[in-house]
């Protein structure tokens, strides 16, 4: 079984955490690997994941646009655990937002090429 850098754990199961470098999604982040779970974080390229790194999660950048870097993300993710972190704000969730849609539909919709989630109900 594999185990936690930090703590020596054995490790619970994968938790793929989006809106890794934002601030609630940071202290999931290292909450999660204090936890012993297995955490691969992710944002924005242009976001500030050293802290989810320093965490000892394993840090994949990633545009939610592109599906090429989606897929890359999701390698591996078998139906543990996926908390979305970066469409929370201050006031908040904004389901209306164009990217946070967009972004939420390619997601959904590679799960579903995978053969993980069945196809949309008629």
């Amino acid at each position: 079984m594999a185990r936690s850098a930090k703590r020596g754990t054995v490790l619970k199961g994968l938790v793929l955490v989006d809106g890794a470098g934002g601030f609630l999604g940071s202290h999931v982040v290292e909450r999660l690997c204090e936890d012993g779970w297995r955490v691969r974080a992710t944002d924005l390229p242009s976001s500030n994941l050293i802290p989810a790194e320093a965490a000892g999660a394993e840090v994949i950048p990633c545009d939610l646009l592109d599906i090429q870097q989606v897929k890359e993300l999701l390698h591996g993710v078998r139906g543990d655990f996926v908390l979305d972190t970066s469409k929370i704000k201050a006031l908040g969730f904004r389901p209306k937002n164009p990217f946070t849609m967009a972004g939420m539909a390619r997601t959904i919709q590679w799960y579903r090429d995978q053969g993980w989630l069945p196809p949309p109900a008629v």
